[in-house]
């Protein structure tokens, strides 16, 4: 068992210069930070990304979240987010913020692997190696959309191990279920 000693929660920038939240996660024997990433929009059933100001956040976190997960396994991801979701109470992290609850997961994930010498995919399914597939877009949706969906995206997944070929499909995708729904160009 390697425990969690520090969690330290601070506001960053993300690559569109805007606010969020990075976590560091220390150990013994380790120490790994993550920053949430962000998008522009969210779903229905997303998690709440930041439902306070991002200071307010910082603070509850010190408060609720740090204490809670001070001395438990950092190898044990699923005590860790089962801590995170009883931390917030609610079922969307709309107290403490998906913000929080993302960096501060992905940080024990990286600590962990850290400690057990291993990347973090590898603890997250140790059995299986596969190369990452090129996913398509073939309707989206979300909030920029003009006739919207409550679904962000509606992806297609070429199987196929060419990536030349995986781009081939996905454009013809595209074109077809444009084609179909009277899509404009």
């Amino acid at each position: 068992m390697t425990q969690i000693t520090k969690i330290r929660i601070t506001k960053t920038k993300n690559s569109k210069n805007e606010p969020t939240i990075a976590a560091t996660v220390y150990t013994k024997k380790s120490k790994a930070t993550f920053a949430a990433p962000s998008g522009t929009s969210a779903g229905a059933h997303e998690a709440v990304f930041m439902p306070k100001p991002i200071d307010a956040l910082i603070k509850n976190a010190e408060r609720n979240v740090i204490p809670a997960l001070i001395g438990r396994d950092v190898e044990n991801q699923k005590s860790i987010d089962r801590t995170l979701i009883e931390a917030d109470g609610a079922h969307n992290f709309s107290n403490t913020g998906g913000s929080v609850s993302i960096a501060v997961s992905t940080a024990c994930l990286k600590s962990a692997a850290i400690v057990q010498k291993k990347q973090a995919y590898e603890l997250l399914n140790p059995t299986t190696v596969a190369m990452p597939k090129l996913l398509g877009v073939c309707i989206a949706g979300g909030k920029h959309a003009e006739h919207s969906t409550s679904f962000q995206e509606f992806l297609s997944i070429p199987i196929t191990t060419s990536v030349r070929n995986a781009v081939a499909l996905n454009r013809r995708v595209h074109a077809l279920v444009g084609k179909k729904l009277g899509a404009k160009r």
